[in-house]
């Protein structure tokens, strides 16, 4: 390769490729996160906890991270929505 063939432009654009796939990976990742949250937050404990408390207290830790899940994948959906409507 000549040094004309690694122009600025050349390094500028190899480097921006790379970054989008750094962040297309990062949006898949924490999209998957999302998902795992709320399939956990939608399973029944394997046993009945017998403190009334311990209960409660697992199952508001259930229901936030189901919301968390579902707010993940409406923020994703709506995202790949207003990509595509941009032509991106």
């Amino acid at each position: 390769m000549t040094e004309k063939d690694w122009s600025i432009g050349a390094w500028a654009k190899a480097l921006g490729h790379g970054l989008a796939y750094a962040q297309h990976l990062g949006d898949k990742v924490t999209e998957w996160g999302f998902e795992k949250m709320k399939e956990a937050g939608e399973k029944s404990p394997a046993k009945q906890e017998k403190n009334a408390y311990a209960a409660r207290a697992k199952k508001a830790g259930r229901s936030a991270l189901s919301l968390i899940g579902e707010l993940g994948r409406a923020y994703y959906d709506r995202y790949e929505e207003l990509k595509r409507r941009e032509g991106r």
